[in-house]
């Protein structure tokens, strides 16, 4: 016992006097600068106790990581997939990737602040926050962003549906939803945007989701002074709940958001309700297809489109396959599932001659046409983005379930 006091005055004499070189190195910055009180310098000295209270350290802009050590690359482990024509999904994770856990988690403020490195003493509003992003870097962001620059397709349509919108200023330029965000200036693409553009957006905050391949261009936009929330895309539904919440909690709106999941986690409780009850033999067997520019794909348990399907109370034929990966005709004749659903982007198509023609490449597949969907007519085409991770996740789950067990869609 008097070991453990005594190494924890030790501790408690190490944070202090760390605090106070902090608070002293302020104090003479504020003084050459003729500013005291300086907001920055305040950040930067509550990061130091941040630092200290974690055992770590400061990098040369002040900056620490989840463990108080300043982060050297920002990377993730997940990597890009894209298809034969270079089209990559909105997540860019890697076939076999899991998502990440505890991403985004709010760090816990020094003793006897508010929660933000630029409050004043006497209580006065907190301005910003310190949080812990997917790739578990510690990023102190505004508690209001009012210009946000998203190089994601998710938390660009997140933010619109949080009613967010009007704090957005810049996009990826892949972007195709929401239709009203297509005005917006495209910064290049997400995983080589352009960062001279970027600064003259004047951002208080840019978003980047998906794999490695996707953020490699995020530690030199920190290193010109842009402050960037980096996350892994999800892999499951439950995961994309928690993205949405987590996007509209980095806007501003945590209410708007959690609203969002609610209306979508009530339709799916109504479907689950449903096909819970089901034995095995009434859960029809389902392959997804997608038609790349040479290749065909499909997706198994472990991602969003398998999830899909397990919620839709069908059994996916592929499932030993991880995240998205491609696939011969042979192996869809082997499996001769019960169902067939196509997964198709738009081009310059309407969504109408978009499902049409896929329903009609799936059926004149010639290896296909003694296969039970195509001969009993269970061939459906989707929408792929309505498997994005995004509020259009409800949607998804509607034409899985009408797809999968017309017999129920109508009740």
């Amino acid at each position: 016992m008097l070991w453990s006091m005594l190494t924890g005055r030790r501790k408690s004499v190490a944070l202090w006097l760390a605090a106070g070189t902090a608070v002293l190195a302020v104090g003479i910055l504020a003084y050459s600068n003729g500013a005291k009180g300086d907001s920055a310098s305040e950040a930067i000295a509550q990061r130091v106790v941040f630092a200290a209270k974690n055992g770590g350290s400061l990098d040369a802009s002040g900056n620490a990581d989840a463990s108080g050590s300043a982060d050297a690359s920002g990377n993730a482990d997940a990597s890009g997939n894209a298809d034969a024509s270079g089209n990559a999904d909105a997540s860019g994770s890697g076939s076999g990737s899991k998502q990440g856990a505890g991403s985004w988690n709010n760090v816990a403020a020094p003793a006897g602040s508010s929660g933000s490195s630029s409050g004043k003493s006497g209580g006065a509003a907190s301005t910003t926050r310190v949080i812990t992003d997917g790739s578990g870097r510690v990023v102190e962001i505004p508690v209001k962003p009012q210009r946000m620059i998203c190089m994601d397709t998710a938390s660009t349509e997140i933010l619109f549906a949080c009613g967010l919108g009007d704090k957005v200023v810049g996009r990826a330029d892949n972007l195709s939803y929401p239709p009203e965000a297509l005005s917006l200036p495209g910064l290049g693409s997400m995983g080589t945007p352009s960062l001279e553009k970027m600064v003259a957006l004047k951002p208080d905050l840019v978003a980047i989701s998906g794999g490695a391949i996707f953020r490699r261009w995020v530690p030199e936009a920190e290193r010109i002074g842009l402050t960037v929330l980096s996350y892994d895309y999800p892999l499951t539904i439950e995961g994309i709940f928690d993205m949405i919440e987590r996007v509209g909690d980095m806007g501003g709106a945590p209410d708007r958001a959690r609203a969002i999941v609610a209306s979508i986690r009530t339709d799916m409780d109504k479907i689950t309700s449903v096909t819970k009850r089901l034995s095995v033999d009434k859960k029809p067997t389902v392959g997804i297809v997608y038609f790349g520019a040479s290749k065909m794909y499909t997706w198994g348990d472990e991602s969003r489109e398998g999830d899909l399907l397990r919620v839709a109370g069908g059994r996916n034929v592929f499932p030993g396959s991880t995240a998205m990966g491609a696939m011969s005709p042979e192996s869809m004749v082997a499996q001769n599932p019960d169902i067939i659903i196509g997964l198709f982007t738009l081009g310059t198509r309407t969504e109408s001659q978009a499902e049409a023609e896929t329903v009609q490449q799936i059926k004149n597949q010639s290896s296909w046409q003694t296969l039970k969907a195509v001969t009993n007519d269970r061939v459906y085409a989707i929408h792929w983005q309505q498997c994005w991770a995004g509020p259009r996740i409800k949607l998804g789950l509607q034409s899985f379930f009408r797809a999968i067990h017309p017999e129920f869609a109508g009740s």
